[in-house]
This record gives C-alpha cells, structure tokens and sequence, in this order.
C-alpha cells in the first residue's frame, strides 16, 4: 500500500532539480539531464565525487562508483584520489565549503551562501538587507534571520577526545639545536 503513493508521486522538476558538482578548484557545474560519475571521473582523472550529504567529521569518504548515476537535486564535491580511503577532517569541512561559497559567490554576484546543514535559524539574530532575490537566497525578507554557529560539540559521531587531542598538537612543538661534532682523524 505505501508503495504506491513512492512509486505513484512524481515531483515537479524545480530550477534547482538538477546536479551540481563542485570541482577541486571551486567551479560549479550543474546538470539538468541524469549523468554518470564515470563522465565526470573522465573529465577530471584522479579525483573521485562524493555526496555533499554523506560527508562527516571523523568518518571516512564514501566514493561513488563510477558507474551509478548522481541523484537529481543533489550536491557533489570532487576530491583528489590521494583522500579516497583517509577520515573527513575539519579542514576538509571547511575547504569544501568555501569552495562552495566562492562559486557561489563568483555566479550570482555574491548574493547567496553556503551554510552547514547543522545551522538553525533561531540563536544568532542577523539584520538581512533588502536586496531583491531569488527561491533560495538570502535577502529581502524585512526582519531578522537568526543563525547559530555550529561548534564540534554539536555534531554528530564526533570522536570523543578529538579537543584534548587538538589542543595537544597544537602546544607540541619540538626544540630544535645544532648538533656539535666532533671532527674525528682516522689514521690508516
């Protein structure tokens, strides 16, 4: 019975329906016909697409196989082979992001932005301008808009330990000397 209301509804295609890709330099391609990974792995050899939704700190990527097709309103970023089997660290987050909000940016004149999905809209209150906008930017609205910054505390599997550890590595730092020698006379 609940297979026939998935397997009956079809939606209606939208002007964000189709697929994007963030390349490794910070360039968006967008999609609006079904594509393959293996087109894009082609286009940029040693780099492989995951989904912008199953990338988590402290968890490794999830490549997708090159022969399934990418899912229509979906968000993909291109990384370098070399990151295929390593975990998701906070400056991969943070990389991919910006280089999200630059394209973002660069094509719509700096009217959008790209916000995690663990931002809400209720504790960081913040004027918006009056900018005339599109479904999906930010702008125009007449009031306030409040977000709230995401810390490591709120995400979720994060490894315990992870700011003790942080904190070590960052007050570790080696002292290092010259070494003085001895010159040494080898007589034969």
């Amino acid at each position: 019975m609940g297979n026939y209301i998935s397997c009956a509804s079809t939606g209606v295609p939208s002007k964000n329906s189709g697929v994007k890709v963030v390349l490794s330099d910070g360039s968006i391609r967008r999609f609006d016909r079904p594509v393959k990974a293996a087109e894009l792995m082609l286009e940029a050899p040693n780099h492989f697409l995951s989904n912008s939704k199953s990338v988590h700190l402290g968890r490794r990527f999830s490549p997708i196989p090159a022969d399934e097709d990418l899912d229509m309103g979906e968000v993909y970023f291109m990384f370098p082979m070399r990151r295929a089997n390593s975990m998701v660290s906070p400056a991969d987050m943070a990389g991919m992001l910006m280089r999200a909000d630059k394209a973002i940016k660069k094509t719509s004149g700096g009217l959008k932005r790209v916000l995690p999905e663990i931002i809400q809209e209720e504790d960081y209150a913040r004027k918006i301008d009056s900018r005339p906008t599109e479904i999906g930017e930010v702008g125009n609205c007449g009031g306030e808009v409040n977000f709230r910054r995401p810390g490591f505390e709120e995400v979720e599997d994060f490894p315990m330990g992870f700011n003790h550890r942080l904190s070590m590595c960052r007050s570790r730092k080696p002292r290092l000397e010259t070494i003085n020698e001895e010159a040494t006379v080898c007589s034969r």
